[in-house]
């Protein structure tokens, strides 16, 4: 050492700048999480809005409309009563309503349990095609934290396998 000032860093001078340089880097993967991610729903809404989405998309291509056209009447069909729910629907008319409510016979939804983490959830959608009943199942697999809490409560209570709601015609108490 000669006594000069130098402009090499120091052992020290990382040290300072690395909670700095972590802190960006933090910042910046949270930034990015958050807008490729979005945060978690309510579970009982989110598989209410999927089983909804299900039904909206089915009927739209059968209807020959979009399925944004048709959720607020697979909304009414199915008695939801969820502000969130029906603010994030626009309107429909009633002969959207009447067409559905010719195709349709029945929805149901069943969860079954794959194990201790997860299960399955099989949207069924009973309509009519040339005057005799068919089915449409939508199958998705979803963790333990995804179901909505009155399923992981029977779950839990009475281990359960299966259950399964009817959400048209009429509703379920738990209207998953």
């Amino acid at each position: 050492m000669n006594g000069k000032p130098s402009n090499a860093p120091t052992a020290n001078d990382k040290t300072n700048n690395t909670p700095t340089a972590l802190g960006r880097l933090l910042d910046g993967l949270r930034d990015l999480l958050d807008w490729s991610v979005p945060v978690a729903d309510d579970p009982d809404l989110a598989n209410r809005r999927q089983v909804y989405d299900h039904v909206a998309a089915f009927l739209g291509e059968r209807l020959g409309c979009p399925p944004t056209a048709v959720l607020a009447a697979v909304h009414r069909l199915c008695g939801e009563r969820d502000e969130t729910l029906l603010a994030e629907a626009g309107p429909y008319g009633e002969a959207l309503l009447d067409q559905a409510r010719t195709l349709l016979l029945a929805v149901r939804v069943q969860y079954l349990f794959e194990d201790s983490r997860q299960a399955r959830r099989v949207t069924l959608i009973t309509f009519l095609t040339d005057d005799r009943p068919a089915e449409r199942r939508v199958i998705d697999v979803l963790d333990w934290d995804l179901l909505p809490r009155g399923v992981r409560r029977e779950r839990l209570r009475l281990g359960a396998t299966q259950l399964a709601f009817q959400l048209y015609p009429g509703g379920d108490a738990l209207n998953p």
